[in-house]
Parts: structure tokens; C-alpha cells; sequence
């Protein structure tokens, strides 16, 4: 670009430049996409939450439990 300008004798004004994300960087490395990588978190999350609710679940066992046998 810059050296376009200079041949055309034109000034520019400002001129920026990006680099790369960490995303864009994952993405290279893992060789994942962006969808995947979307769908493989969500995947994720539901797992969390479906044990989150087991334990939850056994908690609450383990209180009735305790509580038939007299104790709190």
C-alpha cells in the first residue's frame, strides 16, 4: 500500500494494521471452525449442567434420608 502511494504520488493520511485475534490464532492452531467451536461449548455446557442437576439430585436424597432417620 505504501508503496503504491509513493508510485502514484499520493499521501496517505493514516494508515492501521491488525494482526491476528487469539481467536483467529485457536482456530488456526486447533484447525477447528468457528460453528464447531460454538457448538463443542454449548455441548459442553449442557454437560456441566446435567451433572450440576445430578448432584443437585443426590444432595437432596442424601437430606431425606437423614431426615427419616431423625437427623438434620
Amino acid at each position: 500500500v505504501v508503496d503504491y502511494a509513493r508510485e502514484h504520488n499520493l499521501q496517505l493520511v493514516s494508515l492501521c494494521t491488525l494482526g491476528p485475534s487469539l481467536e483467529d490464532v485457536f482456530l488456526q492452531i486447533t484447525g477447528q471452525e468457528i460453528g464447531t467451536v460454538r457448538h463443542e461449548v454449548q455441548e459442553a455446557g449442557g454437560k456441566r449442567q446435567e451433572a450440576r442437576g445430578k448432584r443437585q439430585e443426590a444432595r437432596g436424597k442424601r437430606q431425606e434420608a437423614g431426615k427419616r432417620r431423625g437427623r438434620r
